[in-house]
């Protein structure tokens, strides 16, 4: 599959966090991430903390970087506007 290359550190992301990271790679703010995921802007940041210790980064703007570079995450849906 496309995302083979990415398997190794992606697969210990939960189905949230995926979401949230794809989000954010579409430039949602963490408020707009949690009123369309029906949580709370905490669960959002606490779930993006979490992503990025899994995926051993430092900050959003590299969690962005690497979101873009992730085949087929963003052309699921379209650009926000």
């Amino acid at each position: 599959p496309a995302m083979s290359q990415f398997a190794s550190q992606t697969e210990p992301l939960s189905k949230r966090q995926w979401l949230i990271l794809e989000r954010v790679s579409r430039g949602f703010k963490y408020k707009e991430i949690a009123l369309e995921l029906s949580v709370s802007e905490i669960t959002v940041k606490r779930e993006m903390g979490e992503l990025l210790k899994v995926l051993n980064m430092e900050n959003r703007r590299e969690a962005l970087k690497y979101a873009r570079q992730v085949p087929g995450l963003h052309s699921k849906t379209q650009p926000r506007p």
